[in-house]
Parts: structure tokens; C-alpha cells; sequence
């Protein structure tokens, strides 16, 4: 009788307690104020807080999932290619807007344009390069501060070996930004200096320069690029192997 009682005045304490709002996207769920962990008989209300407060915290990261899938989609049917300077075209400006916006959404744009380095269309993969380029190099107005990009890296080398020479050429920018960051990609990198495509063989210099004394493996093939028939390709191996090896 007397549990049945204690029972009872507990669930009308409940009831009683007061409540707060959780803000933002989650106002919808309403968390009791209470000191002390609340306990019932047979029911873990603490394991039921921290699932509700799960829950709560997903709801803003299934948001920007969201928001950035639909964003990176309005890149499919045009080209993210920088327009020439001074030259505001309407493709110009949406590009701008929709670069713009993927930097606001940070790390969860990098890991949707990874994926998109695997979209079945070539120049969706050319368009996700080059906006990590962007992001990461922090060039445009746009994308200041530079985003960490590192996240894409894997998907970024395999993209070294993309059917497209600019999708490959365009990794290989994306990947130099990354500076000592993009050291796992000094194998692929030796490859690419090998590359029939100049853009392609240019970017993989500059890359492994900017990686440093890490990349002393590449030296090697550096000192053949220095025969090049490019000569942007002389030039950009020389001064990586002045990075890498000091001298």
C-alpha cells in the first residue's frame, strides 16, 4: 500500500516538474528540469533522456545532409570552372553562390564531394575536383578561410586514375593544397608524373613540393621530369626537388 502510494506521489512530481524548451530544430522535444536523476519502478528514465537526447542531436546533422546533397546536385549540368576575370556571367554568379555555399556547410561538404569523385558523370567528378580545390586552397573570395580537406583524400587518389585527364589533373590540385597532409599520396603522385596529360604532371609536381622532405621517394622521377618536353613541367619538378631535398 504504501509503495503504491510513494508511486503515485512520485508520478504526480513528474507531472508537476517543470519544463524547457530545446532550441532551434529541436524546439519540438521538451526535457524535464530536475536535480537528481529520476527514477521510476521498472522504468530507466536516464537511458530514456540520453536516447531522446540522441535523437535531438541528429536531427541538425540529418538537416545538413540534406542540405548539402541538394546543394552539391546543382552543380550536375554545368561547369564550375572559373569564369575569366572580371567577367560576371550568370553561370559565374551561380557558381559562386553554390561554392559559397558549400564552404558555410564545412566538413560535410567535403565528404559529399568525395563521393561525388564516384558520380557516373565526368563532369560532375571534374566539378567536385575543382570545387575541392577551391575549398581547400582558399583562392576565391568564397572560400576564405580554407577548409580542411584531408577527409577526401582517398577519394581524391583514386580520382589520380579518373578515365578524364582533368579530373585527374584537377586531383591532383585539389590533393596540393593539403600540403604535408597529403603525404599517403606520394605513391600515387609518382605515377601521375608519368601522366600523358601536362596539366596532370604539372599539378603532381607542385603537390609533392608542397608535401616537403616527406615526399623524398619521388625524388627520383622529379629529376626525369626535369627532361620533360614541358617546359612548365621542368620547371615546377626543380622547384620540388629544391623542397624536398633542400638544395
Amino acid at each position: 500500500r504504501r509503495d503504491q502510494v510513494a508511486n503515485s506521489q512520485d508520478a504526480t512530481s513528474v507531472k508537476r516538474l517543470p519544463s524547457v524548451a530545446v532550441p532551434d530544430e529541436t524546439s519540438w522535444c521538451l526535457i524535464p528540469r530536475r536535480s537528481k536523476p529520476l527514477t521510476l519502478p521498472g522504468l530507466n528514465v536516464p537511458a530514456i533522456t540520453g536516447v531522446c537526447c540522441a535523437l535531438m542531436l541528429s536531427v541538425p546533422f540529418a538537416q545538413t545532409s540534406s542540405e548539402v546533397e541538394h546543394v552539391v546536385e546543382q552543380m550536375r549540368g554545368m561547369s564550375m570552372t572559373i569564369q575569366g576575370a572580371g567577367r560576371m556571367t550568370e553561370r559565374e554568379g551561380k557558381r559562386r553562390a553554390i561554392t559559397k555555399h558549400l564552404h558555410d556547410l564545412g566538413p560535410a561538404a567535403i565528404f559529399a564531394l568525395a563521393r561525388v569523385l564516384r558520380d557516373s558523370d565526368v563532369q560532375m567528378r571534374q566539378n567536385a575536383a575543382l570545387v575541392l580545390s577551391s575549398l581547400g586552397g582558399g583562392y576565391e573570395e568564397v572560400t576564405k578561410p580554407p577548409l580542411d580537406t584531408r577527409a577526401a583524400l582517398p577519394a581524391l587518389i583514386d580520382a589520380l586514375t579518373d578515365d578524364d585527364r582533368d579530373v585527374r589533373a584537377w586531383a591532383a590540385d585539389a590533393i596540393g593544397w593539403m600540403g604535408s597532409g597529403a603525404e599517403p599520396a606520394i605513391a600515387a603522385f609518382v605515377k601521375v608524373l608519368r601522366d600523358p596529360y601536362e596539366g596532370a604532371r604539372n599539378n603532381a609536381c607542385i603537390a609533392l613540393g608542397r608535401i616537403g622532405p616527406a615526399a623524398r621517394e619521388a625524388l627520383p622521377v622529379l629529376r626525369e621530369a626535369l627532361n620533360d618536353p614541358s617546359h612548365d613541367v621542368r620547371r615546377f619538378a626543380a622547384v620540388a626537388i629544391q623542397r624536398i631535398a633542400g638544395k
